[in-house]
């Protein structure tokens, strides 16, 4: 008995297997993780579904993504409705997907995706919005399970950094059906029987689904109006969620949390140490300040009082030449009373005399009051007239000594330029002359001939004579000497 050998073309075995595949397994439903995702220019999408075990490659085409109400993303678990091929370039088995729906988990992250969308747009994660953590909190409220280590994890650190502090535990389900809307009214409830100044939500760590109830809206919405600064702990480091992004300080654990809600006693003394410091700093600061004021209003009394002193010896300068002027005045009129006297004594009666006298006495007396209002207003005018000198020189001679004074350098700086510039010139007048002078020519090795008691210089050799005496003009110095035939 023979058996016929068959031999295959590779091209022929991956169509005959891409056509087995296609005969049985043209209509199956997938259920796996999208992995490896990636949508080149053409639209397409190309990924892996995989479970715990295996893998397989797949593709969504273009034209019909479009009827997905999902955005793909990897990570998520999709139900793929298909069919099994075989791409014959590489002799890859592939599913050609024709639907995809998302299952469980990767549902949740789809609405947790929206709802972060929506919460994003009306305002929820703005730094702007979250408030403060007070540094001493008289009361803190906790909302958490009562089952759970986050409970006692937050009370142990606090009441080991700040024995004594009041905290308020409202217990709330943190988990599971309904945990959300318990959450959400625990924290509303702190905020308006309380009278908390901090409150911290916290849970222990967990799983997606776990933490979920932090990721609802009751929650979120919660967090957001409340008036009392709020301080998460939920789950470990690597877990995010909403919850955290709207709270006002977030922490990686409940144990943090509390230690963000609370200072360390030595840290509370340091800290009024350095505000003491900072207040000692700050008094000393405004004493200095005063001190250099008094200083310097001391300064200017003893300069006003210089003045004063000033105007008192001018004013005793003056009131000699005033009391001179006064005299003369009084001796005037008294030779003026006298005179008058003796003509009325000579060609009046007695009764007029008495009137005359009583009148002149009169008149003394007024003269003797306008001498006083004289030398008075004479010491005003010189008050006024010396404060206005003082005036003056400060609103008019001190402008002008510094307009002068940038004149001067104006006006020196302009010399020294114009100097500089004639110096130049004349150097390259000097260069010039230099160059033209005879003393540079002969300088250059050449010479003078003329004749004794001559003026004229000898330019040809035979206008001289055989033993003919001639002076000969050096750069330096000249000499004598003989004619004679070469």
């Amino acid at each position: 008995m023979t058996f016929e050998r068959v031999v295959w073309k590779i091209s022929d075995l991956i169509k005959a297997a891409r056509d087995s595949l296609e005969r049985n397994f043209s209509d199956i439903l997938v259920v796996g993780e999208i992995g490896d995702l990636s949508q080149p220019g053409s639209g397409h999408y190309y990924f892996t579904l995989k479970d715990e075990k295996a893998q397989i490659k797949a593709v969504l085409f273009r034209f019909q993504s479009r009827y997905l109400g999902f955005p793909i993303k990897s990570g998520i678990q999709v139900i793929a409705r298909g069919k099994i091929s075989v791409y014959e370039q590489r002799g890859e088995m592939q599913l050609v997907c024709s639907y995809l729906e998302p299952l469980g988990l990767g549902l949740l992250q789809i609405e947790l995706d929206s709802l972060k969308a929506e919460l994003a747009a009306a305002g929820y994660f703005d730094h702007s919005r979250k408030k403060a953590i007070p540094i001493l909190p008289k009361k803190i409220g906790v909302v958490t399970s009562l089952d759970g280590a986050a409970l006692y994890d937050i009370l142990r650190k606090i009441y080991e950094r700040m024995p004594g502090q009041h905290v308020l535990v409202n217990p709330a389900q943190v988990q599971g059906k309904g945990a959300s809307e318990q959450i959400a009214q625990a924290i509303i409830e702190i905020v308006k029987y309380g009278n908390c100044d901090v409150i911290i939500v916290a849970r222990g760590g967990g799983s997606f689904e776990d933490l979920y109830a932090f990721n609802e809206r009751p929650v979120c919405d919660a967090i957001y109006r409340s008036p009392i600064p709020i301080i998460t702990g939920i789950g470990h480091e690597v877990d995010w969620t909403l919850a955290d992004m709207i709270a006002d300080l977030r922490a990686t654990t409940p144990t943090a949390a509390a230690e963000a809600a609370v200072l360390k006693r030595a840290d509370l003394y340091r800290i009024i140490g350095e505000l003491s410091h900072r207040v000692s700093s700050v008094v000393e600061s405004a004493i200095e300040k005063r001190f250099k004021k008094l200083d310097y209003m001391e300064a200017r009394l003893f300069r006003e009082t210089r003045i004063i002193s000033e105007s008192m010896q001018t004013l005793d300068m003056l009131y000699p030449r005033l009391q001179k002027s006064i005299r003369t005045i009084l001796t005037r009129n008294q030779i003026e009373y006298k005179y008058c006297r003796n003509r009325l004594a000579v060609n009046k009666p007695d009764f007029t005399l008495q009137k005359n006298i009583e009148m002149l006495a009169s008149l003394r007396k007024k003269m003797q009051r306008a001498s006083l209002v004289i030398l008075e207003n004479h010491q005003t005018y010189l008050t006024a007239l010396d404060k206005r000198m003082k005036i003056k020189a400060a609103t008019c001679v001190r402008p002008l000594e510094k307009e002068m004074i940038n004149l001067d350098r104006r006006l020196r700086m302009h010399m020294n330029r114009n100097l500089e510039n004639k110096w130049q010139i004349i150097s390259g007048y000097f260069g010039k002359l230099d160059s033209l002078s005879p003393l540079a020519v002969l300088g250059r090795g050449y010479s003078l001939v003329s004749r004794e008691g001559e003026k004229t210089f000898i330019r040809d050799a035979s206008v001289l004579h055989e033993g003919e005496m001639i002076l000969i003009q050096f750069h330096k110095g000249r000499a004598r000497a003989e004619v004679r035939k070469p």
